[in-house]
């Protein structure tokens, strides 16, 4: 869901660069922006699910590994 709601958004913030070259470095910028909160929500899911996963099968998950 992350993965999708981001890439829709990065779409949309590339037709609006595209229609409006005069600030396609404020465009620029919030997509950035947009794919580090999408890749970071993401990675922090994946972390979550997996933590869930290793207490409930009771597997040790020392941190950084």
């Amino acid at each position: 869901m992350a993965a999708a709601t981001g890439g829709l958004l990065m779409g949309v913030l590339g037709l609006l660069a595209y229609r409006d070259p005069g600030d396609r470095l404020w465009w620029s910028l919030a997509g950035a922006a947009t794919t580090l909160g999408a890749v970071a929500m993401v990675v922090a899911r994946t972390e979550i699910r997996s933590s869930q996963i290793h207490e409930r099968y009771g597997v040790n998950r020392p941190p950084f590994n």
